[in-house]
């Protein structure tokens, strides 16, 4: 069944120049791979390049992105115009990236705080910067900023209401649903819903059996973080195949087979796969992308 999701980046990935946010390989790993030394740095930059192009190209072939980001998703699930009246929903609630960096972290605001974008956290053990927080008080959208002291909080917005002393405050998923008059209800995980992290998939919970029921037709919206804090090592490897194939292939036409011996024979030329296959990767690559690979929802 259809699920319409606008994805929002609230905090992009980053990384250490020269490495990019995005790369599944590291530069060391590629020369190591290639037998560069160490203190060899003539190709470093071109390196450097074809670890961005290449972990792009592997992404591009996925649709996803694997580094970790914090962002917001709106969903949409199906239902009919009026006046048809028929309810619609779905069952699970698929985020558009996964898996989850980490569980949620509930903790307790130590002090009234009427206005600001700092927060007294009673414990703030778990969290981290870039986690989403999640209150009636707190913006959707808004994340934490920076940690004072461990005793406080930053966000990057300020409250839109005041918080006291004592309530609850969500950091890492953030769960709200409007209905059609516009009323947004924040709900709260374990009791409202479930998630499984390494899916990215959230179950809605009937408040009268706490039992899965269907996610209702209206606007719920998701702020989390997600992605692979590491990298995993068959995706690595695949990235560093592509970079050994362009590597072997720099001073020559990549697309070369044999050629011409005079009296002998001519040149041949390879020409990968048509149709489904993915013509432009390696059957190696594309057998191990393909466990990775999303397609739309």
């Amino acid at each position: 069944m259809r699920l319409d999701v606008i994805t929002t980046v609230l905090v992009a990935a980053t990384a250490v120049p020269p490495a990019g946010p995005y790369d599944l390989a590291t530069l060391a790993r590629v020369k190591a791979e290639l037998d560069i030394p160490t203190g060899t740095t003539t190709w470093d930059t071109l390196l450097q390049d074809w670890i961005s192009e290449e972990s792009a190209r592997c992404a591009a072939y996925c649709n996803r992105v694997f580094a970790v980001e914090t962002v917001e998703d709106e969903l949409y699930p199906p239902r009919d115009d009026y006046p048809f009246q028929i309810p619609g929903g779905v069952g699970l609630l698929q985020l558009s990236r996964f898996p989850l960096i980490a569980p949620p972290v509930v903790a307790t605001a130590g002090a009234d705080t009427p206005t600001g974008a700092t927060i007294p956290i009673a414990n703030t053990a778990g969290i981290v910067a870039g986690m989403p927080a999640a209150n009636a008080s707190i913006a959707l959208g808004t994340v934490v900023q920076s940690l004072v002291a461990n005793t406080s909080v930053t966000l990057s917005a300020p409250l839109t209401a005041d918080l006291p002393a004592g309530s609850t405050v969500t950091f890492g998923l953030d769960v709200r649903v409007t209905d059609p008059p516009g009323t947004v209800t924040l709900l709260t995980p374990g009791t409202d819903y479930r998630y499984d992290a390494s899916t990215g998939q959230l179950v809605r919970l009937s408040p009268y059996s706490v039992y899965p029921m269907r996610w209702d037709p209206v606007l719920t919206q998701v702020a989390f973080q997600a992605g692979y804090a590491t990298i995993p090592l068959d995706l690595a490897s695949a990235c560093l195949t592509l970079i050994k194939h362009r590597w072997a292939a720099r001073t020559r036409d990549p697309f070369l087979r044999g050629m011409t011996i005079e009296g002998v024979g001519s040149k041949q030329f390879w020409v990968g796969p048509l149709g489904d296959s993915a013509g432009d990767l390696p059957p190696e690559v594309q057998a191990v992308l393909d466990r990775y690979r999303e397609y739309p929802l």
